[in-house]
């Protein structure tokens, strides 16, 4: 299985008509209950779709960030500091930068634990996550529509 970092991008197929810069960020599924080669801990593969025009060698920096379904962010207590966010909500991030001047990544995906969510009570819970990119130290500039998930607490 290859590893966000083995995605190799491409030149998009069909140039945008459109001048000047543009980003733009899909994400396509969630996957539940994936180990990876060098870990021990299971956890979930989302998988994103990422455009970059007019951008070829600047820095971009794409995340994700995690929700409860009232929109409250995830706490990220139990997470590696790399996966907390400023204000302490769980995410994860990822620095890329385009070869082409139109790039286009086209199932880039990132990999969450799953014990770095925080404790709850036995149950069900719903959740969702929204993906967002832009220029490196610049903000956000481009956001997904958010994929809803559900956390199974034993």
């Amino acid at each position: 299985m290859l590893r966000p970092q083995d995605a190799i991008p491409t030149p998009l197929a069909t140039p945008t008509a459109i001048a000047g810069r543009e980003l733009s960020v899909e994400l396509n599924n969630l996957t539940h209950n994936i180990g990876l080669p060098d870990q021990t801990d299971l956890g979930m593969r989302i998988s994103t779709r990422i455009t970059a025009t007019g951008l070829m060698g600047q820095e971009l920096r794409i995340a994700i960030f995690f929700f409860w379904a009232d929109g409250t962010p995830i706490s990220a207590e139990n997470a590696h500091p790399r996966n907390r966010a400023p204000n302490g909500q769980l995410t994860i991030q990822q620095l890329l930068t385009p070869g082409y001047p139109n790039t286009l990544w086209d199932d880039y995906w990132f990999w969450l634990p799953y014990v770095a969510f925080p404790a709850q009570s036995s149950g069900s819970y719903e959740a969702y996550i929204e993906a967002q990119i832009g220029l490196e130290g610049m903000g956000f500039s481009a956001w997904s529509v958010r994929l809803p998930f559900t956390l199974n607490y034993p």
